[in-house]
């Protein structure tokens, strides 16, 4: 998602949502199957990375 979003440009609250929108991903797959996210220079299905690849994109979220 970073890749994706430059997150000097979103107020508190758009950040907040991209990262309810995140957790709903990880908790709820089945809505997202066809949502690609850009990772480290490649894309993928985010349902389909591993554990610990979601988490860490959701916590970069947080960290902004």
């Amino acid at each position: 998602m970073k890749n994706m979003l430059n997150f000097k440009n979103f107020s508190a609250q758009e950040l907040q949502e991209i990262l309810d929108l995140a957790l709903d991903m990880k908790k709820n797959p089945e809505k997202y199957k066809n949502l690609r996210v850009r990772v480290s220079g490649f894309s993928a299905y985010f349902v389909e990375l591993e554990e610990s690849l979601q988490d860490n994109i959701i916590a970069r979220t947080q960290i902004h």
